[in-house]
């Protein structure tokens, strides 16, 4: 298997067979061989059956259901266990992100045989407030990690999976995202970022809250005085 991308879905069952589709289309015209490993993170709206139906319909599909919630890197961790790609990573499920450009990702960082691939998000349609947010978040990032790295949060994802294997993920939380990062940058491997077009959420809603900012912000101290 050459390309395993994990996506979490939680109560997504409004969008997320158009999104799933779209990616599938997509990464057909870049690679014969992937899976696209989907995690039912405890939903309780027909996600689930959405999945059990597009997984029956496309081999390449396929579908895990944790119960309850584990957060959202717990579903991320989910898919990453059972992923059989030489590379792997992750997307969200909400849309965000165009199919496009993941396969984009995924076709550059095969040509140039990058380790580690991310997403620089070049637009922020999602508001204001979350716009000032990130950017409060990276620079404090880059102020505790000496990094020039941008848009740590930004997906997608990809990385070697000998880099992987050797990471030792533990996020359950959001905080995933930027676990992965400090462990490249501790590792000495090089992180490459893409431009994606970063649109507006079609149908639900963001599920990221005040307490998970404060979560992230306790970790970013954490990993950077206390683990090692």
């Amino acid at each position: 298997m050459r390309l395993s991308i994990v996506i979490p879905a939680y109560n997504e069952g409004v969008h997320i067979e158009r999104i799933i589709r779209d990616i599938h289309k997509e990464l057909q015209k870049v690679e014969s061989d992937f899976e696209i490993v989907v995690v039912d993170n405890g939903s309780l709206d027909n996600t689930q059956g959405v999945l059990e139906m597009l997984s029956k319909e496309m081999p390449r599909v396929r579908a895990r259901r944790v119960f309850p919630n584990r957060g959202y890197g717990g579903g991320i961790l989910e898919g990453l266990s059972v992923a059989r790609g030489e590379i792997v990573g992750w997307t969200d499920g909400d849309g965000q992100v165009r199919a496009e450009d993941l396969s984009a990702m995924y076709k550059k960082m095969r040509q140039e045989n990058f380790a580690f691939f991310k997403a620089r998000r070049m637009t922020r349609p999602d508001g204001v407030f979350r716009a000032i947010q990130s950017r409060i978040y990276n620079l404090i990032f880059h102020a505790l990690f000496s990094t020039s790295v941008h848009d740590v949060n930004a997906k997608p994802k990809l990385f070697q999976r000998s880099f992987y294997e050797k990471t030792g993920l533990a996020s359950t939380d959001l905080f995933i995202d930027a676990e992965v990062v400090i462990k490249a940058l501790r590792g000495g491997i090089p992180i490459k970022e893409y431009p994606v077009v970063f649109q507006s959420r079609k149908e639900g809603k963001s599920k990221i809250g005040i307490g998970a900012s404060l979560e992230f912000l306790k970790n970013l101290l954490y990993y950077r005085f206390i683990k090692r």
